[in-house]
């Protein structure tokens, strides 16, 4: 089976060089897009934007906090996020970054992941 080849960004890498990114042979990014209570990472834009003309395969990936927000607020908060870098384009992916919660995590991803392919149109 074919490996892809790709990586996980959020602020924490800071500026990046996209053309350097894809020159390496990376295939993909994973671009935080959004956190439950801290609103949108600060370098998804650019990263958005620059990964795209970079010519890689791109997916935004929120990081939800469960305890802290329902479903809707939490897909809302994407929604809002990606508006601001132009929105997605066909074959850009989104995922669901569950790491910490408490509670029902199962219904709650269950509800974020249908929320976000009937707001979305793309299956996260």
């Amino acid at each position: 089976m074919p490996e892809l080849a790709g990586v996980d960004v959020s602020s924490y890498q800071g500026a990046i060089n996209w053309p350097a990114v894809a020159a390496t042979g990376k295939q993909f990014a994973f671009i935080k897009a959004s956190e439950d209570g801290f609103g949108a990472d600060a370098f998804f834009v650019q990263n958005w934007q620059h990964s795209f003309v970079a010519g890689l395969t791109r997916g935004a990936y929120h990081f939800a906090r469960p305890a802290e927000v329902s479903p809707a607020v939490s897909v809302t908060l994407l929604q809002e996020t990606l508006k601001k870098a132009d929105g997605l384009q066909s074959g850009d992916l989104l995922a669901l970054d569950l790491e910490a919660g408490s509670g029902d995590l199962l219904q709650w991803a269950a509800e974020w992941l249908d929320l976000a392919n009937r707001t979305f149109g793309v299956r996260p």
